[in-house]
């Protein structure tokens, strides 16, 4: 059952290991970063920690 309580998700920290060494982690503040060869043919494995806003904690996925 609801609660009506919201809460606010934040992501954490990017990581990909497939990404050349100096971009595998990825800083979301950051306007500039790396840039796939063929922008048209990317794929790559990519790790992500989410969580609660005003919290430490956080879930990996």
């Amino acid at each position: 059952m609801p609660t009506g309580t919201k809460i606010t998700l934040v992501p954490r920290s990017l990581t990909s290991a497939d990404l050349p060494g100096p971009f595998w982690e990825i800083d979301l503040l950051k306007e500039q970063g790396y840039e796939a060869p063929d922008p048209a043919r990317v794929k790559f494995q990519l790790s992500l920690e989410i969580g609660l806003a005003g919290s430490a904690a956080a879930d990996a996925f």
